[in-house]
Formats: structure tokens, C-alpha cells, sequence
């Protein structure tokens, strides 16, 4: 007996029977909605879109909500650094100002100290007796000290300069007394020389001769009236100097002076020359009562400029000086607008002597 595969649509009874619908998946098209009947027809594309739109909306408004919250923080964020930058400016203003107020305070201390003939930077007590080899060996016995602080004294006073342009700065001032007190500190840059040990011997040829350039530059006839301004290591000279209104200035000070091939210090070649008067001599007594008196200590400092010249197979050197003098006028010359003026006049040229000779010496320099 041959058997037929069962009918879907029979049963063993014979009736038939409609097929139960298929599963409706769960990705249903938004666009279907459902009858009373459980059927399926297409919605209306008004509504579809309608109710998208609404979806957008609600979409946007989180997304807005979202970015109003970044951007109050971002803004919160933003205020506080501006105001943390304004309350730094402000601690800073405060700070500069007072190191500004601190800076004027020392700079008047120093004044106030100048005008009432304070004691100098590197100034000590100098007494020379009338044996030559005594005078001699005291002065010899100081040469190191003068040396070694000089250098200290101008490596700490030009830290912060540029040393490759040029600097001044002069300031004067008269005493209850009627002497003049003043100080000078500048920076002279001799552009395409052949090296520091040029310029050294320069300064040399000057100072050994420095009486004629006064005299000539400044028309103030100027006298050495010791004998032995060429000893070296050490020069002690006393020049007398006859102002325009006939007003003598003597000065007898020593010399300590010395060049070096090299210095940790510097990095480089140097020679300095340490100036400072002579404070008692018995050999060359002061004459108080008919000559004003010029007590000065000075340091000369000769180095290589930090840079490189632009002239091939040359150098830029720079000369530093630091200058602290005081005139003494005689008593019967005291008070009298005359002395004072010349005086002062006579203190502001000399300085420019020595860096005038120079450049005159050295050739055509870039100021």
C-alpha cells in the first residue's frame, strides 16, 4: 500500500482549516498600523513625517541641553583662568612695584652715602712713607688684593648688562662742605681690533703719558710731579692740574695694574688696572691750604666683547669702568660758585679723556 503525504489543509476528519498567520518580525515598518481585524495598512505620510519631525525635536532639544551644559562649564572655566590671569597680574604689578620701591630705596642710600664722602668700593687706607723701599713694598703687599677684588667688584656689577653696546651712567652731588662728590660707570665697546692685549697696550701708552692728553684735549695745563710713574708692577703718580680759573687739583694715587692670557671668571683674555689715591704721603705732603685735593678710586676693565666682530681676523673688545672720585676745594675756595663750577667741569671732561685718546688710537669705531 503506497503511502501519500499528508495534505496541510485535510484532516483525518476531512475538514478543512485555514493556516495560522505568520510571526510578525520585530522590525516593523513605523509607517504600518493595526486594524480591528489585527491587519496591517499603510499610515499616511503626514503623520510619518509629523511624528519624525517630533523625534527630531526631541533629539535636538537633548543635544541642546547637552551643549548649554558645556558650555557653562566651559565659560565657568574660561572666567575663573581670566580671573586667575587678572589676580596674577595684579600680585605681579604689587611685586614689581615693590622691587621698584626697593630698588629706589638702595639707589637713595648710595646717593645719600656718595654725597657725604662715604668710603669707596675696594678704598683702603694708604700711608706712604719717605723710604723708597718701604713705599714701594706697601704698596706691592696691597697689588693682589686691589687685583682680585677689582675683578670681582666688575664681574658682579655687569651681570646683567649687555656688554656689547655701549653704557653710561654719571651722578654727582656737592657736601655741607662744599666738596664735590661723583661717580661714573660706563661700557666702551672698540669695534675690529686685533685682541684684548692690543687694547691693554693702549691703555698703557695712555696712562703713561696721561698729563700731555689732559693738557691737550681739555686745554687745562696738567704736570707730572713725581718720578717714578714707570715702575711696574705698580705706577704711583702725583699730577697737578691747573683749572681755567687757575684753580690747582693734585692727585697722587697708585696704580695696580696686570694682564692675563686667561680667566675662569671672564672665559677670556683681560687686563685691568686698579686706580686709588694715595691717602698720607710724607714724601709728597698734600697742600690743602692752596690746592684742591682729588681723591679717586677707579677700576679699568679690559675684555673681549661676548660676541663675534664682524670683521674677519679681528675682535670686539669692550672697556668697563667704575669711577668714584671727590674734589676737595682749599678753605678759602669753599662756598665760592666759581671753584665749585669749575671743579665739577673739570670731573666731568676728565673721565672722557681716556676713552677719547682710545678711539682716536684705535681707528674708527661704531658708537
Amino acid at each position: 500500500m503506497e503511502l501519500l503525504p499528508k495534505d496541510d489543509t485535510t484532516s483525518d476528519s476531512g475538514a478543512s482549516t485555514t493556516a495560522s498567520p505568520a510571526p510578525v518580525p520585530q522590525d516593523v515598518d513605523a509607517s504600518l498600523e493595526t486594524d480591528v481585524g489585527g491587519r496591517k495598512k499603510r499610515k499616511p505620510t503626514y503623520y510619518v513625517r509629523k511624528d519624525e519631525a517630533a523625534a527630531l525635536r526631541a533629539e535636538i532639544e537633548v543635544l541642546q541641553k547637552k551643549l548649554d551644559e558645556i558650555m557653562r562649564k566651559g565659560m565657568e572655566a574660561e572666567n575663573e583662568a581670566f580671573v586667575e590671569s587678572i589676580a596674577k597680574g595684579v600680585e605681579l604689578q604689587l611685586s614689581l612695584g615693590q622691587t621698584t620701591n626697593t630698588i629706589a630705596g638702595v639707589q637713595g642710600v648710595l646717593s645719600a652715602h656718595q654725597a657725604a664722602g662715604g668710603p669707596f668700593p675696594l678704598e683702603t687706607f694708604i700711608h706712604l712713607t719717605k723710604d723708597v723701599e718701604q713705599r714701594r713694598h706697601a704698596l706691592l703687599s696691597v697689588r693682589e688684593l686691589k687685583l682680585n677684588s677689582g675683578l670681582d667688584y666688575m664681574v658682579d656689577r655687569t651681570r646683567a648688562l649687555d656688554l656689547c653696546s655701549p653704557h653710561k651712567k654719571y651722578e654727582s652731588s656737592y657736601s655741607p662742605e662744599g666738596n664735590f662728590s661723583f661717580s661714573l660707570f660706563d661700557v666702551n665697546v672698540f669695534s675690529g681690533v686685533p685682541d684684548v692685549k692690543h687694547v691693554y697696550d693702549t691703555l698703557m701708552d695712555y696712562i703713561q703719558y696721561q698729563e700731555i692728553s689732559v693738557t691737550d684735549i681739555l686745554g687745562m695745563i696738567s704736570i707730572r710731579e713725581s718720578d717714578n710713574c714707570d715702575d711696574q708692577p705698580v705706577l704711583q703718580c702725583r699730577m697737578v692740574t691747573t683749572l681755567s680759573n687757575g684753580l690747582e687739583v693734585e692727585n697722587n694715587a697708585a696704580m695696580f695694574l696686570n694682564y692675563f692670557d686667561h680667566s675662569d671668571a671672564l672665559g677670556s683674555p683681560y687686563g685691568i688696572v686698579i686706580t686709588e689715591t694715595i691717602d698720607r704721603d710724607d714724601m709728597f705732603p698734600y697742600k690743602s691750604e692752596t690746592r684742591a685735593r682729588l681723591r679717586i678710586t677707579s677700576i679699568v676693565l679690559v675684555s673681549k666683547t661676548p660676541n663675534e666682530s664682524t670683521e674677519p681676523g679681528k675682535m670686539d673688545v669692550t672697556m668697563t669702568r667704575a669711577i668714584f672720585g671727590c674734589i676737595y676745594l682749599p678753605s678759602d675756595a669753599v662756598g665760592t660758585s666759581d671753584a665749585e663750577s669749575v671743579a665739577a667741569e673739570f670731573a666731568a671732561q676728565l673721565s672722557g679723556v681716556m676713552t677719547q685718546v682710545l678711539r682716536e688710537r684705535l681707528g674708527p669705531q661704531k658708537l
